[in-house]
C-alpha cells in the first residue's frame, strides 16, 4: 500500500499491484520494449544470401518513450531468392551488454510487411566457349538457357575474345536478355 520505486534506475522497472503488497513486499519486473520501427531497409541486389547490413532499430517503452539500448540484430528477407515485388522483411533483435537485466524486449522478431526485394542481376556469361573459323555459331554450344541470337552467323576471323550476341533466357535470379560473349575462334582443322 503506498509503496514507490525510488533509486537511479527506477524507470528500467515496473511495481506491479498484484493487490497484496505490502510496506516489505512488492514484485519489480522488468521494463517492456518494443520495437517501433526498422531503418534502413532498402532493396538488394542479388547474392545468394537473405540477410542484410546496416538496419538499425528504433525502442519505445511502455510509456512510449523513445530508449536507447545495446542490441544484436539480424534482418532478413524470407529467402534468398529474387522477387518480382516487395516482401516482408523479419528483423530479429536481441538485447545485449547487460540491456536484457534491465529490459524484457516484447517483438522480436519484429516484421516490415512489404518492405523490399531482391534484385535479379546480369547472368554469368559463357566462358571458355571455342569455335572454328568459317563454321556457323550453331557449331558452339552454350549452356543451358543460352542460345545465339544468329545462330546461323558465321566465325569469319580467327583470334580470342571474339564477340557475337547471344540471349539468356533467364532464371529465378538472373535477368533475361541480350549479352554479349566472347568465342575463340581457331583456323579451320586442315587449313593451312
Amino acid at each position: 500500500t503506498g509503496l514507490t520505486l525510488t533509486g537511479a534506475a527506477v524507470g528500467n522497472y515496473i511495481l506491479l499491484n498484484s493487490g497484496q503488497q505490502t510496506s516489505t513486499t512488492a514484485t519489480i519486473k522488468k521494463m517492456p520494449l518494443k520495437i517501433v520501427r526498422a531503418n534502413g531497409i532498402k532493396d538488394k541486389d542479388y547474392d545468394g544470401d537473405a540477410g542484410l547490413s546496416l538496419i538499425t532499430v528504433l525502442f519505445e517503452d511502455v510509456n512510449q518513450q523513445p530508449v536507447n539500448v545495446d542490441y544484436s540484430i539480424n534482418a532478413h528477407f524470407p529467402d534468398a531468392d529474387a522477387d518480382e515485388t516487395n516482401v516482408d522483411v523479419t528483423v530479429d533483435v536481441k538485447l545485449i551488454l547487460d540491456t536484457e537485466k534491465n529490459y524484457e524486449l516484447t517483438n522480436s522478431p519484429y516484421t516490415v510487411p512489404n518492405a523490399a526485394k531482391i534484385n535479379k542481376i546480369a547472368p554469368v556469361l559463357p566462358a571458355g566457349l571455342t569455335g572454328y573459323q568459317g563454321n556457323a555459331l550453331s557449331t558452339v554450344t552454350l549452356p543451358d538457357g543460352w542460345m545465339w541470337k544468329n545462330e546461323a552467323a558465321v566465325m569469319n576471323e580467327t583470334g580470342s575474345n571474339k564477340e557475337f550476341s547471344a540471349h539468356y533466357a533467364g532464371d529465378t535470379n538472373h535477368k533475361a536478355g541480350d549479352y554479349t560473349v566472347t568465342v575463340t575462334v581457331s583456323a579451320k582443322r586442315g587449313a593451312s
